[in-house]
């Protein structure tokens, strides 16, 4: 009656199966980061008597995160009590991103409406992409004649501001992703071999370890 061990599973795939009592469901189930959501909504169910229902991240039976749909409802006994719960929980992992990108796209044309200046709205649309990416800094990076041209950049806490104009020929590593106009990854400039010495100590001054570019094409060419 209090959540303590899940009796029985069926876990198509999704969640591994359990065939009898398992206290240690909840460790094995929900990850660490979501224990304490699953369980305040556990506990208020438990308290209400109510329908427990709720969208939460779980680990797969394959090790790897999903999200799930669980509703449990509660059975009495004849004085009112929770004797048990019956529950099922339904893999909605699938449509997590639609609507991530949905509620990205209305936050952002919420935060846009009432800007005009094009430089305002990078610095918009710059910090609102850092949020959703969970990163410590995001820009919008123009590419005017043999410069990129960085006019605001939106970063956390107290980090440098990358803004300024950096001359192309001065980094050959940005001027090979403007012309091939695909994504770049850095996952650390101490160790990779993509970064050239310049760079490697233009991106420690900067506080930057690792980073993405991804150039933004018109007509074939990266803009």
């Amino acid at each position: 009656a209090d959540w303590s061990q899940m009796l029985s599973l069926v876990g198509k795939g999704f969640h591994t199966d359990a065939s009898g009592p398992n206290p240690t469901w909840l460790e094995e189930c929900i990850p660490p980061g979501e224990k304490a959501f699953v369980q305040a909504a556990i506990d208020e169910a438990i308290r209400s008597k109510t329908v427990f229902e709720l969208e939460h991240r779980v680990l797969r039976e394959d090790g790897t995160l999903g999200w799930t749909l669980s509703k449990a409802i509660p059975v009495l006994d004849g004085q009112g009590e929770i004797v048990e719960w019956f529950g099922a929980a339904g893999d909605i992992t699938g449509r997590k991103p639609a609507e991530a990108r949905q509620a990205f796209l209305l936050r952002l044309g919420d935060t846009l409406g009432p800007l005009t200046n094009p430089v305002d709205i990078q610095e918009a649309v710059t910090r609102e992409a850092m949020t959703v990416f969970g990163a410590d800094r995001c820009y919008y990076c123009e590419i005017i004649g043999d410069s990129a041209v960085i006019r605001r950049d939106a970063t956390r806490g107290d980090l440098p501001s990358v803004a300024g104009t950096y001359p192309l020929n001065s980094f050959a590593l940005f001027s090979a992703v403007v012309e091939a106009g695909r994504p770049l990854v850095v996952h650390d400039v101490h160790s990779s071999d993509l970064v050239d010495d310049a760079l490697r100590q233009l991106c420690l001054e900067l506080q930057v370890v690792s980073f993405i570019d991804i150039p933004v094409m018109k007509r074939g060419r990266a803009v």
